[in-house]
């Protein structure tokens, strides 16, 4: 057989066909309804993403609203620390509203948000970390860098204990009088274990 007539003899893969389904969102013609596409600014069709919401969280559906427009608005992609676009596909709330811990007065209260993707789960559970303010669009942030869960905890701890530390050296009268570090050095105890 020529390789015409293979081609004539395989079907043609057939494009996904798009219906309005009201509001400006589309249905796959065949596929999930309850799954709504949006046309993106790139003329490609894109699944609004749906957003989760852990456990001890709380997300009120406004702001839910609004962190999908956000995320709308740019295809359902992120730009990560290596200038490569990231298709985002899973959104996680993980904390709800509270003031940021930014020393930028001008920063405004803001969920913590975990972006991710397939690719990123199966490579060891990272998302990107995404501080959404809901009334406040030209201040969002995320982090280009990909993390587990477990880096994003370590680092807010990490920061939220460098806020907190006394200046000077931990002294309280700032002289420069600086404390051993805890458990730092001296003979070490012998433990006792009782039966």
């Amino acid at each position: 057989m020529s390789s015409g007539a293979a081609k004539k003899g395989k079907a043609a893969a057939a494009a996904p066909v798009y219906v309005a389904a009201g509001n400006g969102y589309y249905r796959l013609q065949g596929g999930d309804q309850d799954q709504l596409y949006f046309l993106g600014s790139d003329n490609q069709y894109h699944p609004v993403l749906r957003v989760r919401v852990a456990a001890g969280a709380v997300m009120p559906q406004a702001d839910r609203d609004a962190l999908v427009q956000y995320l709308m608005a740019h295809n359902n992609v992120i730009v990560n620390s290596a200038n490569q676009g990231v298709r985002i596909t899973s959104v996680i709330v993980t904390e709800s509203l509270h003031k940021s811990k930014s020393t930028d007065t001008n920063l405004t209260d803001h969920y913590s948000v975990q972006l991710s993707n397939s690719t990123l789960q199966a490579n060891d559970g990272s998302s990107h970390l995404l501080h959404f303010r809901p009334g406040d669009g030209n201040n969002q942030f995320y982090y280009r860098d990909a993390m587990t869960r477990t880096q994003i905890t370590a680092l807010q701890s990490k920061r939220n204990a460098n806020r907190h530390r006394k200046k000077g050296g931990g002294s309280k009268d700032n002289n420069n009088n600086k404390k051993p570090p805890p458990s730092g050095g001296g003979a070490k105890k012998k433990v006792v274990v009782q039966k």
